[in-house]
């Protein structure tokens, strides 16, 4: 899982460079401009986490532990930087965005399995 881990990783950034990129392309499309990078975040961030947390045999790799575990981070920088970072906004459809990203996250581990079973 290493491996499929470092490669999300650094697709999600390929992926958040070309967005940012293309955002002025785009400009009428709110998912892209506003929420695009966030399902992008939720899948790194689980990318990372596991990634590190291999190390000591403790992953997330049960949709429940994933989607929980992005929906607490989700709602401490939604909710509660905001309290102490002036420039941070609160928006609760980067959560369900996170979230998303941990489905995506999900899917691709669960299809990255079967595949590595099939052989």
């Amino acid at each position: 899982m290493k491996r499929i881990n470092i490669r999300l990783i650094i697709s999600s950034i390929l992926f958040y460079g070309m967005n940012q990129c293309l955002k002025p392309i785009y400009t009428e499309c709110v998912f892209m401009n506003g929420y695009f990078n966030d399902v992008l975040a939720g899948l790194l961030l689980i990318s990372f986490t596991n990634l590190m947390f291999d190390k000591i045999n403790k992953s997330f790799y049960s949709l429940l532990k994933i989607e929980g575990y992005l929906c607490l981070v989700g709602l401490f920088w939604e909710y509660i930087t905001p309290l102490y970072n002036q420039n941070s906004t609160s928006d609760p459809f980067d959560i369900l965005a996170y979230m998303i990203g941990g489905l995506v996250y999900f899917v691709i581990i669960k299809k990255v399995k079967k595949i590595k079973d099939v052989k």
